[in-house]
């Protein structure tokens, strides 16, 4: 009873806000950080997929968006919840950049939504992978937003988390302010592993923030795959969509 009545006094004092819009949220808005009305401005990834990336197609008799027609991807699957668009943008740049890792539960749940109703294998997985950063990245940062959401998964499902095998040894510039050519080139070599008997016939699920070209994940991938790994697939909280993909590369 006192600590109901001490929320109820903190939130008298400090009303809780969304991390958005900065309007007031009701009781049932807190627990995500995120009112309603924001919440219903984020676009879900809807059907017809790529098979391969999940890419919302443009013309569904491809089965394959452009991308995964010409780049050398190197895993067997991905799949992002959410269009990288509009206020998923804002969103996703709080909880990378802005310390808003609170907003792991929002993205969690959506996840779980998102692979219930797809049909998403998730337990088929023998290990779950993070994207790791670069040590001095990690430093700046303070956290890797991938983690943070691998390590619920890793709960709720029941397998084990591999944070300190596949590492990052190349700092690398930042991929948001690159060309899609630029990001290829930028990647190479950007991964090793600690040991790879680890991922010898294991179904491996890489998890990262956001999709892009793919170009992070397919580097994850090939390093994986040279320890004998048996699938490699990737789940994602978000993915651009290739037009705002090609012109987001010509602002930048």
């Amino acid at each position: 009873m006192i600590r109901d009545l001490l929320a109820g006094f903190t939130d008298l004092v400090y009303p809780a806000c969304c991390i958005l819009c900065k309007n007031h949220l009701g009781p049932l808005e807190k627990t995500p950080q995120l009112c309603f009305a924001c919440q219903s401005k984020l676009e879900k990834n809807h059907p017809p997929f790529c098979r391969r990336c999940s890419r919302p197609l443009e013309n569904p008799a491809h089965h394959f968006c452009r991308n995964c027609q010409t780049m050398p991807l190197e895993f067997n699957q991905a799949w992002g919840v959410f269009l990288y668009i509009g206020t998923m943008q804002k969103l996703l740049h709080l909880f990378k950049y802005g310390h808003k890792t609170s907003l792991r539960h929002f993205f969690f749940h959506q996840i779980n939504v998102f692979s219930q109703h797809y049909n998403l294998n998730i337990s088929a997985h023998d290990l779950i992978v993070p994207i790791p950063l670069h040590s001095t990245r990690q430093r700046e940062r303070g956290y890797n937003q991938s983690l943070l959401i691998a390590r619920m998964l890793s709960e709720e499902f029941n397998i084990p988390l591999i944070n300190d095998n596949l590492i990052r040894v190349r700092h690398t510039p930042n991929q948001a302010r690159l060309s899609q050519k630029e990001r290829w080139t930028n990647i190479e070599a950007a991964f090793k592993m600690n040991r790879p008997n680890t991922f010898r016939h294991k179904n491996i699920l890489l998890v990262d923030d956001l999709y892009t070209t793919g170009a992070t994940v397919s580097q994850a991938a090939k390093v994986l795959k040279t320890a004998q790994a048996k699938t490699i697939n990737v789940l994602t909280i978000a993915i651009a969509a290739q037009a705002q993909t090609q012109n987001n590369n010509k602002q930048q």
